[in-house]
């Protein structure tokens, strides 16, 4: 964000910017490490507009290297950590990072970059020179309603406009500590980078999530907020057995999936003030939140200020109260610009005007906060010798949310271990299938395409 992190440094030099695994940085010693990242970039010849790609879990020189593109003009391409490599090949023909900073253990996966460098300080001070709100800040990816992948690019005016938003809702203090167990590579995690330089508060960065060390830093006090999906959130409550968390929590979001009532009301028994959400990535994360004094864990609240939210049935027509139809959104974090942006996904809005979320795209695999479309599996498995048709149906999993199961028309000796290694192969670990049945054929409807309601019901009747 323009001059956010100087802004910082001058106010309040001394106060906590960014943790990560039990270190912690001033304000003052986060702007001059942007300050290095500047000069590295401009070493190397980095200009307006350029990419910048990070392939890398959770790091904190992921937050110095935003801050050092925004000042560049440059945008930062953040890429999956959990994909295949024949996966990530495809993300970078799509973006063109000019060179890519890897997370070392990771290099396999991505041979052309290079691993984080360490810089030195820079002398002199640097200074912000191409920042504009209208900028890319940042490219993401999401698989949209095919499977194919999709390049989505951020603007600064988005992030704001979020951070914004957010703040009107939730607040937006310097004494806020925002813990960030949320990949930055989804928007889920990114938004809380301009968040916090906008509200001077600290970002609490976590690698990975780990539900021991959540427990931890919320023991000790340290996360006022934070932003998990029912999966984490889950995990967590099953850790802490029912025993109460301590005062000083604020608020946790829970958004990626539907919240499961009973879910919700025992994270309320155990103090966490949880508050549903619905966002998406081409809104710049969060479209609606539940009310703080007010959530019941039955809706996703109202839609933020300065977004609005429509249900819309067939032909355009405004659906009336607790008619269901297709979100639709707009504002100044949505991506389009003007117009109302289509989300696939359908609710409806109650009688006091609360968004209620039915179903997210269609046939959409929602497993543990990440999406799953069935069409990037089909077509893995669809590559093997002797598969003729192949078709993915979501299982329930009261760990996941969901898990994918694989229904295929097989040619020859079936063996299910050669495809899941066949699919390990070519997929992120969380795509894999569950499990993997032959069948004679697949139920299909009368224009022959997979009848997907009735694929449904008969992965629901096996038994695994």
């Amino acid at each position: 964000m323009q001059c956010l992190v100087e802004q910082w440094a001058r106010r309040r030099p001394k106060a906590i910017a960014l943790r990560f695994e039990g270190k912690a940085w001033t304000w003052e010693e986060l702007n001059t490490w942007v300050g290095a990242w500047v000069r590295e970039l401009s070493t190397r010849g980095i200009e307006a507009g350029e990419g910048i790609g990070v392939l890398a879990f959770n790091q904190p020189d992921t937050v110095a290297l935003f801050h050092a593109c925004a000042r560049l003009g440059a945008r930062l391409v953040l890429l999956n950590a959990r994909l295949a490599k024949n996966e990530l090949s495809l993300l970078e023909q799509l973006s063109l990072p000019k060179f890519c900073f890897i997370e070392a253990p990771l290099l396999e996966k991505f041979p052309r970059g290079e691993v984080f460098p360490r810089l030195a300080p820079p002398s002199p001070p640097t200074t912000a020179s191409h920042y504009a709100e209208e900028n890319v800040a940042a490219t993401l990816f999401t698989s949209g309603t095919t499977g194919t992948p999709k390049r989505i690019d951020i603007r600064h005016r988005h992030l704001l406009a979020h951070a914004t938003a957010s703040a009107a809702n939730l607040g937006g203090e310097t004494q806020h500590i925002w813990y960030v167990c949320l990949p930055l590579f989804h928007i889920g995690g990114l938004v809380h980078l301009s968040r916090c330089a906008l509200y001077g508060a600290t970002l609490s960065l976590a690698q990975k999530f780990e539900v021991a060390f959540l427990d931890a830093e919320v023991e000790a006090g340290r996360v006022s907020h934070l932003s998990l999906v029912p999966t984490m959130l889950s995990q967590w409550l099953e850790y802490r057995g029912g025993k109460p968390i301590p005062m000083g929590m604020e608020v946790c979001l829970v958004g990626g999936a539907h919240v499961p009532l009973p879910l919700f009301l025992r994270a309320r028994q155990m103090g966490i003030p949880i508050l549903c959400t619905y966002g998406l990535t081409e809104a710049c994360s969060q479209v609606a939140t539940e009310e703080r004094q007010r959530a019941d864990g039955e809706s996703c609240g109202f839609p933020l200020p300065g977004v609005e939210v429509r249900i819309c049935k067939e032909g355009a027509r405004e659906a009336g109260e607790g008619e269901v139809g297709e979100i639709e959104v707009r504002g100044e974090t949505v991506l389009i610009g003007e117009g109302w942006q289509k989300t696939g996904d359908f609710g409806y809005k109650d009688n006091r005007g609360r968004l209620v979320v039915l179903s997210r795209r269609v046939d959409l695999i929602i497993s543990g906060g990440e999406n799953i479309y069935p069409s990037e599996i089909e077509r893995v498995l669809l590559q093997y010798p002797g598969i003729k048709e192949a078709a993915i149906g979501a299982c329930a999993s009261e760990r996941w949310g969901q898990v994918p199961i694989a229904l295929v028309v097989f040619e020859g000796l079936f063996i299910e271990e050669a495809l899941l290694q066949h699919c390990r192969e070519q997929l992120a670990g969380y795509k894999i299938p569950k499990a993997i049945f032959a069948v004679d054929v697949l139920p299909k409807n009368a224009s022959g395409k997979v009848d997907r309601q009735k694929l449904r019901e008969l992965i629901a009747s096996l038994h695994f």
